[in-house]
């Protein structure tokens, strides 16, 4: 049986945090009509989070058809 070290999980739901956290920034900065800069849009787009969902599914399609290369 493996056992999984877990020093930090606190870590993985800080992750997510500190990502909100910049997206509720980056949003009151937009409300307030200043100007956004780059650092301010540091999180995921949308079309990223489509493509992560677009890769998951072609990961399913790849295993229901034996491992097999699907193209992306």
């Amino acid at each position: 049986m493996i056992e999984w070290e877990q020093e930090h999980p606190e870590g993985y739901y800080e992750a997510f945090a500190n990502t909100y956290s910049i997206f509720i920034n980056a949003l009151q900065k937009k409300k307030a009509g200043l100007t956004l800069t780059d650092d301010d849009l540091d999180f995921p787009s949308v079309e990223a989070g489509v493509n992560g969902v677009r890769f998951i599914n072609k990961c399913l399609e790849s295993s229901q058809r034996g491992a097999v290369w699907v193209n992306f």
